[in-house]
């Protein structure tokens, strides 16, 4: 299920959730169900913005604590995941020991970070900042 905090301060949290956009049963379970949550004071569902408001007591429950109910929420009222149709596999190329043949790969997604040295020794603000003599 995807989903993504956009925005959370105490009292308010506003996720963004892209199957709003699709699925207005969804949108009505969900809503039900998070109007019934302890503390939720107002529900607020925007399908063209992909995105759900609630507000809540904040005195009465943590910013963190909200957020995990209503992930949960999220998750709870999602449609059930539709596996992806299973590839057909190739023959097997099985070998005189009894084992495949055929290499298998992973792929991998890195990211790299390629921003300027930082001297940590130095006051990065040292050569900008200037005093004043007030008299």
């Amino acid at each position: 299920m995807d989903y993504q905090i956009v925005h959370a301060i105490e009292g308010r949290i506003r996720i963004r959730i892209p199957l709003l956009a699709e699925e207005t049963n969804y949108n009505s379970k969900l809503q039900s169900l998070v109007e019934s949550l302890n503390f939720v004071t107002d529900v607020r569902i925007n399908p063209q913005a992909e995105s759900i408001v609630v507000t809540y007591k904040y005195k009465k429950i943590s910013c963190p604590a909200m957020s995990a109910q209503l992930e949960q929420a999220i998750q709870q009222v999602a449609p059930p995941v539709e596996s992806p149709s299973a590839p057909s596999k190739a023959p097997s190329t099985a070998t005189a020991n009894g084992k495949s043949s055929q290499p298998h790969t992973h792929e991998v997604e890195q990211t790299v970070y390629t921003g300027e040295a930082i001297n940590v020794d130095e006051d990065p603000w040292g050569d900008k900042t200037t005093t004043q003599q007030i008299s």
